[in-house]
């Protein structure tokens, strides 16, 4: 069953809590670090997405998990001090049969503010534009019609079968069976801090395109280490 309105809150505000908590805890121990001016241009992400779209829950699930990389390049930005780079990113959900993959390559201008000499908290915001390949799974209902069949052949609700992802009841089912993928584009707005130029927390919010019906943008959260 879909969770309600208020059970979303709760777990947007649990994840965020969590993020914050850990920030807190890199603040207070990596001071204790030098800066290190020889970081390399990497930089891994490790945190969560949340769709705000329902046929994209229905997919993948409230929380899919989501992987990033980054590399930041030497070359002049658009945005005067900003700091250029490239993003790639896959968050990937799974839930009562459906699967959502989405991968993002974005080209990112992270903008550091407030920057004082020697300070190891440095808060900044950016913007990322570029491209989403989308790939997902609904599967089969082995129903067809009925209200109590044991294994879904005569029975809409069938203890035993796969629900039916192509029936439309509502704005929260998507209107396909099988698997459909496409490429759209992508665009995500960004606010993080970086500790000792290292460690980061960010959250941000991407708009992509639908494909297939399915609007899989969404708000995200996560934690990175700069190398």
């Amino acid at each position: 069953m879909m969770p309600n309105g208020n059970n979303r809150r709760k777990m947007i505000r649990k994840s965020f809590g969590t993020i914050v908590l850990t920030s807190l805890g890199m603040f207070l121990v990596v001071p204790a670090f030098a800066q290190d001016e020889n970081l390399g241009p990497f930089t891994i992400r490790l945190g969560v997405e949340f769709p705000s779209d329902g046929k994209a829950r229905r997919l993948g699930g409230n929380s899919p998990f989501k992987v990033g990389f980054g590399y930041q390049f030497d070359s002049k930005p658009l945005i005067p001090n900003a700091k250029a780079g490239a993003d790639l990113s896959w968050f990937f959900g799974r839930k009562s049969g459906g699967k959502l993959d989405v991968i993002d390559a974005l080209y990112t201008e992270r903008v550091p503010f407030n920057v004082r000499e020697g300070q190891t908290v440095q808060p900044y915001y950016g913007v990322g534009l570029g491209l989403a390949y989308v790939i997902m799974d609904a599967p089969y209902d082995n129903g067809s019609n009925g209200s109590n069949g044991s294994n879904g052949s005569n029975g809409s609700n069938g203890s035993n079968g796969d629900y039916d992802f192509n029936r439309t009841r509502g704005t929260s089912m998507v209107d396909f069976t099988g698997r459909k993928s496409g490429l759209t584009f992508a665009a995500r707005i960004l606010a993080g801090v970086s500790f000792s130029q290292a460690f980061v927390a960010e959250i941000g919010y991407t708009f992509r395109g639908k494909v297939s019906g399915v609007n899989t943008s969404g708000f995200d959260i996560s934690l990175g280490y700069r190398f």
